[in-house]
């Protein structure tokens, strides 16, 4: 996860002991789609805006993760092929 270059000046508003619960909630909701439960106004308004990345982020990871693995089985379809008629 990374901090977008046009919310840095909102992030760079935050105290750090703000900056940690925030980064906390970021990663709580990414690994485990919890969304925060106890997260002041002012943390939970960059929350939102930084949530729509999250999501956007990992919709491209699972589809590079999709082809990644259907060019990955190509090969080894082709391989088990080659394989084959080699046997042959």
């Amino acid at each position: 996860m990374l901090i977008r270059k046009e919310l840095a000046g909102m992030f760079n508003k935050l105290t750090d002991t703000e900056k940690g619960k925030l980064l906390s909630a970021l990663m709580d909701y990414q690994w485990n789609e919890k969304e925060p439960v106890r997260l002041p106004e002012k943390l939970f308004g960059v929350f939102l805006a930084m949530q729509s990345i999250v999501d956007s982020d990992n919709l491209k990871y699972e589809g590079k993760c999709e082809t990644n693995r259907d060019s990955a089985n190509k090969r080894w379809k082709l391989q088990q092929i080659e394989q084959h008629e080699n046997e042959e």
